[in-house]
């Protein structure tokens, strides 16, 4: 993906990954690369992509662009090419069309494994020791348990009181 790093006065570095096909460059907010640095204009530079790569176009700055040391004029597009110094006022920048990646470490060697058949299996009578989770404990409800018992108490005097009245003799 191709790279563009700037090198502000004060040595900080801003490095952008271009990966839209218009890009802009400059002193305010509203460009895609803030150069905050007073040689830069607001809307410096603009960077678009072609076949090739990407194409470089002053838009009119007031300290001017150059491209590996030489004055470009404003409106001009210019090609970019692998390693190509860009300077916009007095902040440095490099082009690089393909970001550089660090090359991946070695694999480890593989080492002989050492493993044993089993002589015999035997099916355990619960998989509880197979998961990692522990099983939640049933914890009993003091509040539950009560209102279950009150219930079936209730249920016990409807049913006496309905026997009671069932049983009771007419008078003669």
């Amino acid at each position: 993906m191709p790279k563009i790093q700037f090198t502000l006065q004060d040595g900080t570095e801003i490095s952008h990954e271009m990966t839209a096909d218009c890009v802009t460059v400059g002193r305010i907010a509203e460009n895609t690369i803030e150069l905050n640095d007073p040689s830069v204009s607001s809307r410096h530079a603009e960077l678009s992509v072609s076949s090739h790569g990407y194409r470089f176009k002053d838009l009119g700055s007031t300290n001017g662009s150059r491209l590996n040391g030489n004055v470009l004029t404003p409106g001009e597009i210019y090609d970019l090419r692998p390693g190509d110094e860009i300077i916009l006022g007095s902040v440095l920048g490099c082009y690089e069309p393909t970001a550089k990646r660090p090359e991946p470490a070695p694999l480890p060697s593989a080492e002989p494994s050492l493993a044993k058949v089993a002589d015999s299996s035997v099916r355990p009578s619960n998989f509880s020791n197979a998961s990692p989770f522990k099983s939640p404990k049933k914890k009993k409800d003091p509040i539950a348990v009560s209102v279950m018992v009150l219930g079936v108490l209730a249920i016990l005097a409807f049913f006496g009181a309905a026997f009671m009245i069932f049983s009771i003799q007419p008078p003669l």
